[in-house]
């Protein structure tokens, strides 16, 4: 799981995503106004492993945090839209990792990255990228 983890930040800071933070989530949520120096960020959270005939299936919520000073919501969304939809770009285009010599493919056919609006306010938004990870 934590390799899953690992390569899965290593993937994301090495995409072509203008992210000023890519780390695995630990709670940086609790108090986002510490946060504001290093976003845009995306922060991959583990959720749970499901094992069928040898495969594990790694299941991981990337949230993309992004701060707008313009105080305008739709400007504030428009903003995180875009690093969201350059973050699945690059997924799409990219499907593969590798992480201490293990092969990491994300499912786009069983189980395709989704994303959706968790929160925003006129300042913050939030969007959760949900994608699965699977390995031998």
């Amino acid at each position: 799981m934590l390799t899953a983890q690992t390569g899965l930040v290593n993937y994301i800071a090495d995409s072509t995503v203008d992210f000023k933070t890519v780390e695995a989530y630990s709670g940086q949520m609790k108090d986002a106004i510490k946060l504001t120096g290093k976003l845009p960020a995306a922060f991959p959270m583990f959720k749970k492993v499901v094992k069928p005939l040898g495969i594990k299936n790694h299941l991981f919520d990337i949230l993309i945090c992004t701060k707008s000073d313009s105080f305008d919501k739709k400007t504030s969304q428009n903003t995180n839209l875009q690093h969201a939809s350059a973050l699945l770009d690059y997924i799409e285009a990219n499907l593969t990792f590798t992480e201490s010599t293990k092969d990491f493919i994300i499912d786009r056919d069983q189980n395709p990255p989704e994303a959706r609006l968790l929160m925003q306010d006129n300042k913050f938004t939030i969007v959760v990228i949900t994608v699965h990870v699977i390995t031998e």
